[in-house]
């Protein structure tokens, strides 16, 4: 590949762009192109007095970011541009936080890390799915339900008694903590 695009923003003209790129440059060889979002989907703006008024379903009118770019040939990166260097042609995504503002994965991983992050996703996903109804027509319900249930208990006694506090800190704060071997904060 001669060259590398890189589109951020995945709005209307951004999404247009890279869809065209992947068709015609990704596709044929010459060019590998990524578009960078926040968000992994995207609603097209005109819409909204429609999803405001309920005689439109957002979710089922959002181009999702990953299954556009399967099928236009273009390589998705979510996160949000924090800083450009135009000298060396270097680009750094801003921190992807949860909902309460806390960082998820620190700089140096961050690509890889969601990558392996939606992979496990989809796996554990397609994983339950698979076994939800075989286990429900044999044993019911219950039983199911109690798996579950056990699931949920075994994780909340590891992450109360084998986890530590991790508020206020970032993820390269608790990562020296656990490369020091310790298991209490």
């Amino acid at each position: 590949m001669s060259y590398r695009i890189v589109v951020a923003g995945g709005g209307a003209g951004g999404l247009e762009l890279v869809t065209r790129l992947g068709r015609t440059l990704r596709k044929s060889g010459r060019a590998d192109v990524t578009l960078i979002d926040g968000q992994m989907t995207y609603l097209w703006k005109p819409l909204l007095h429609e999803v405001a008024a309920g005689s439109l379903d957002a979710a089922r009118n959002e181009p999702n970011f990953v299954a556009q770019a399967k099928w236009n040939h273009f390589a998705f990166q979510l996160g949000t541009l924090c800083e450009l260097d135009r000298n060396n042609r270097l680009i750094q995504l801003a921190p992807i936080l949860d909902d309460l503002g806390t960082e998820l994965m620190p700089t140096r991983i961050r690509s890889n890390g969601m990558s392996v992050a939606l992979l496990i996703n989809q796996a554990v996903s397609t994983g339950i799915a698979g076994i939800f109804l075989p286990t429900v027509g044999r044993f019911g319900y219950s039983t199911i339900f109690f798996i579950f249930a056990g699931c949920t208990v075994v994780y909340f006694v590891t992450a109360f008694f084998f986890l530590p506090e991790t508020k206020g800190k970032t993820l390269e704060e608790i990562e020296a903590h656990f490369s020091r071997g310790q298991t209490k904060a």
